[in-house]
């Protein structure tokens, strides 16, 4: 497999700082917060939810969850809350992929039910990732090439 861009794939098709509202002079929306700054962290926002329709979630503790799923090491033994813990070996690695490669690898990760945003939506989480996986922007990827969680470290690996 090559992949001949070295950028990370945004999976909105506009940048996060273009969603945003204004209410009473207040900017809201997912561009206003701190935790969802790192590309991986807004895609993995972006897959989890519409924002094209609402720029909020219900749930106040969204971007709180995302971002403790998104440093989450792989092995599924902590949360890397002070991100010391090189981004090869936490889930954000994952969310350089394409969406679809992303969705399929946490389907299939030993660890799904210790990821915050499956212990705070579950299955209905899964879902909604899998549905929103394919509008997503996508790259030259070849994604079916890669079908587990040590290839697609070798790849990111690789990009360094």
């Amino acid at each position: 497999m090559t992949h001949t861009s070295t950028h990370i794939i945004r999976y909105s098709p506009r940048p996060r700082a273009a969603y945003q509202g204004k209410v009473n002079g207040s900017l809201y929306g997912p561009s206003t917060s701190g935790l969802l700054e790192t590309t991986e962290a807004w895609n993995l926002a972006f897959l989890s939810n519409d924002f094209e329709t609402r720029l909020h979630h219900p749930d106040p503790y969204f971007t709180t969850n995302v971002r403790r799923t998104t440093q989450t090491l792989l092995d599924g033994s902590a949360v890397d809350l002070t991100e010391s813990f090189p981004l090869s070996e936490r889930v954000a690695c994952l969310l350089r992929l394409p969406a679809p490669r992303f969705v399929y690898l946490v389907h299939r990760f030993a660890h799904l039910e210790q990821l915050p945003m499956y212990r705070a939506y579950g299955d209905e989480w899964l879902v909604t990732i899998e549905e929103r996986s394919h509008i997503c922007c996508v790259d030259d990827w070849e994604p079916d090439s890669i079908t587990d969680l040590a290839q697609a470290q070798a790849v990111l690996a690789s990009l360094k």
